[in-house]
């Protein structure tokens, strides 16, 4: 049967649960902390987050293979133009020198975001970082899109997934984390 918040499927009742897609990027800067913080404060019960490699192997929350300019500027410097460099040719300490907290004025990217909200000097995070925020609200979850596929732009599916499973399993989080994605090799490690 169907009651309030739960969906019935024949003999099993499956909570329906809000998910923040890459945060509550519709609302905040995509795959931001300020995003991830909202998404908490707003009751979600998770959120979905895109988990890159950098050169250094370091685990960071990024959609795109490369910095998007419609949204990602170096910090206190001018948006960038053209295709931005790969994440998996950045060193954590690169990737940090970008600004990812608001989208470039009269972009196509700020038209599909109307509502959201500018959180400027907002650097890309590491899936640490979301980890420890998303831990601090009880029974909020992650799903943790391991982005990768065969383009030259991805890292590695099995570098990736072992970042990303290191990560969650230091932190202790592997219980409220569910990993998802586009690639087999990724998921099957």
């Amino acid at each position: 049967g169907r009651q309030s918040g739960q969906i019935g499927l024949g003999w099993r009742v499956m909570p329906t649960l809000n998910i923040a897609h890459r945060g509550g990027a519709a609302l905040m800067p995509e795959n931001s902390l300020t995003a991830f913080r909202n998404a908490t404060a707003l009751g979600a019960d998770g959120a979905e987050l895109d988990v890159q490699l950098s050169a250094d192997g370091v685990a960071v929350i990024y959609h795109d293979f490369r910095l998007n300019p419609g949204y990602t500027r170096p910090a206190g410097g001018p948006w960038l133009d053209g295709a931005g460099p790969r994440i998996k040719d950045l060193t954590l300490d690169e990737v940090r020198h970008f600004d990812i907290g608001g989208a470039r004025p009269s972009s196509d990217y700020a038209a599909a975001h109307p509502l959201q909200t500018a959180a400027e000097g907002e650097a890309i995070p590491t899936l640490a970082e979301v980890v420890a925020l998303a831990k601090a609200a009880p029974g909020f979850r992650l799903l943790v899109e391991l982005k990768c596929d065969f383009s030259r732009d991805s890292a590695g599916p099995v570098a990736l997934a072992d970042a990303a499973l290191e990560v969650v399993e230091e932190t202790n989080f592997l219980d409220r984390a569910i990993f998802v994605g586009f690639d087999w090799g990724a998921l099957a490690r």
